[in-house]
């Protein structure tokens, strides 16, 4: 399955000098495509995993890196998988990217690990 970027960045940050974290989940474009009109689909067939990334510095490209849960729960005031991957299909914009099989299996972190829990 073809995968993408869906990448949501906080835009409500305090302090001038705090960089905003940018948070990466992967997605198969058409099943997303699909479920942003069928909320019946479950997010189990929309994403790759329940692991959300973090780009290591600001922006949205570079190498991507396992956020701490403080990171998660102060992005998305919570550290519940599911709350946090409902939230990344609701709020999150497609990037252009594509990411093959391949590629991901090269350059996310824990990728291919079982589940784990934050």
């Amino acid at each position: 399955m073809p995968l993408k970027q869906l990448i949501f960045t906080p835009q409500d940050i305090q302090d001038s000098s705090e960089r905003p974290i940018t948070m990466v989940l992967l997605v198969d474009e058409d099943m997303y495509e699909k479920q942003k009109k069928d909320k019946s689909i479950p997010m189990v067939n929309v994403v790759d995993s329940f692991q959300v990334f973090k780009y290591e510095k600001p922006g949205s490209s570079g190498r991507l890196a396992k956020p701490t849960k403080e990171e998660i729960e102060g992005t998305f005031g919570t550290s519940k998988e599911e709350d946090v991957v409902l939230f990344m299909l609701e709020n999150g914009t497609l990037h252009g990217k594509m990411v093959l099989e391949h590629d991901a299996r090269n350059s996310y972190p824990g990728k291919w690990e079982s589940r784990s829990h934050w």
